[in-house]
C-alpha cells in the first residue's frame, strides 16, 4: 500500500472490497430463523433486508473514496446452487449415527420429532455450511477482494415473556482461536495454514479496531461480555473485537472482518427499524437519529477509509 499513492480526496482508490450482506433472507428467512415481528402490523425484521441496506449505503460511502464496491449477493436468492431436500440423505445418516433420541417418547411421538431433527438439520446444512462455501468459492475465484467485509445484526435469546429488551451492544470478529477438536479436521487445518500464510491479520485488525471506534462514537454502546466462552478470545488491544473459527472469516482469502453491531430485539433499535430508511436525522425514542442503516454504513466506511489512508503516500505534486 504504501507503494501505491493515493490522493487524499480518494484514499481507496486501487482497492477492491467485498461486501457479504449475511444471510439468504426472503423465502429462506424463516428457514434461516432470521425473521421475527413483534406485532402484526410492524414491519418484519428480516436481517437480510437489514444487511442489504447498509451494504447498499457502504458501497456509495466507499466508491465516493475511490475503492471498487462487488457484493457477494444479489437480491435474495442463495449463491448456492443446493438446496435443503439434497442434503435429506446425509442429515438421516447423523441423526442415526448419534444417541438416541427421545426414548421415553411414543412411538409414534418418536417418529415425528425424528422428522423433524432430520429437516432442521438439512436446512442448517443447506444455509450454515453449503451457502457460506459457495459465498466463499466466489469471493476467493471471481471477486479476489482485498478486503472483505461481512455485514449483520446481532440478537440475543428471548426472555420467556417474548418482549423487546433493554440490552444493546456492539461486537467484530477476526478470524482466530481454532479449537483442538476443530484442528483435528484436515481441512480446517489446512484453512488455519493458509490465513497464517497470506499474513492477512494485521490490516483486518487494523480496520477492526478502528471500525469499532467509529461505531462506538456513533452509538456509545457498551461491547458484548462473554462469559469464559473456551472458543472465543477477546482482541487484548480493543475491547469490541474478538477472535472466533467463524466459517466466512476462515474460509474467505483476505482480510475479513465480521461486523455484528446491535441487537435486533432490542426496543431501541426495533423502533429504529420501525422507522425506515431516511435521510437526515428523525426523532425515535425520544432522540434525534441517522436513519440506523446509514449510522451503520458511515461508522464502517470511515473505519476503512481512515485505516487504509494511514498507509498510502500521496502523488507527487499534491
Amino acid at each position: 500500500l504504501a507503494r501505491m499513492p493515493a490522493p487524499s480526496n480518494h484514499p481507496l482508490a486501487g482497492i477492491r472490497i467485498a461486501l457479504d450482506p449475511g444471510h439468504i433472507g426472503g423465502e429462506w428467512a424463516r428457514i434461516e430463523e432470521r425473521w421475527f415481528i413483534v406485532e402484526r402490523t410492524d414491519r418484519p425484521v428480516q436481517e437480510a433486508v437489514l444487511a442489504r441496506l447498509v451494504a447498499m449505503h457502504m458501497k456509495k460511502r466507499l466508491e465516493a473514496a475511490g475503492a471498487e464496491v462487488v457484493l457477494t449477493v444479489d437480491g435474495f436468492e442463495p449463491v448456492t446452487g443446493m438446496r435443503p431436500d439434497d442434503f435429506r440423505e446425509q442429515a438421516e445418516a447423523e441423526i442415526a449415527a448419534e444417541p438416541p433420541r427421545f426414548l421415553t417418547w411414543s412411538p409414534l411421538e418418536r417418529e415425528a420429532g425424528l422428522a423433524d431433527a432430520v429437516r432442521k438439520r438439512q436446512e442448517s446444512m443447506f444455509f450454515r455450511n453449503a451457502e457460506i462455501r459457495a459465498r466463499a468459492e466466489k469471493v476467493n475465484l471471481l471477486l479476489r477482494p482485498d478486503l472483505t467485509m461481512c455485514i449483520h445484526f446481532n440478537a440475543v435469546e428471548w426472555g420467556q415473556d417474548h418482549r423487546l429488551i433493554e440490552e444493546n451492544r456492539l461486537l467484530f470478529y477476526l478470524h482466530g482461536q481454532t479449537m483442538a477438536g476443530e484442528l483435528a479436521d484436515d481441512r480446517q487445518k489446512r484453512r488455519l495454514l493458509f490465513k497464517l500464510l497470506e499474513q492477512s491479520h494485521p490490516m483486518e485488525k487494523a480496520v477492526a479496531e478502528a471500525v469499532a471506534d467509529y461505531m462506538v462514537d456513533a452509538t456509545g454502546l457498551p461491547p458484548v461480555e462473554y462469559q469464559a466462552a473456551p472458543n472465543v478470545t477477546p482482541d487484548p488491544d480493543h475491547i469490541y473485537v474478538f477472535y472466533r473459527n467463524l466459517a466466512a472469516n476462515r474460509l474467505f482469502d483476505g482480510p475479513v472482518v465480521y461486523l455484528e453491531p446491535y441487537f435486533q430485539n432490542n426496543r431501541v433499535v426495533y423502533h429504529r427499524i420501525q422507522a425506515g430508511d431516511y435521510e437526515g436525522l428523525r426523532m425515535v425514542d425520544g432522540r434525534l437519529c441517522k436513519s440506523i442503516y446509514r449510522e451503520y454504513a458511515d461508522a464502517v466506511a470511515d473505519g476503512v477509509i481512515e485505516t487504509y489512508a494511514a498507509f498510502r503516500t500521496r502523488p507527487a505534486g499534491e
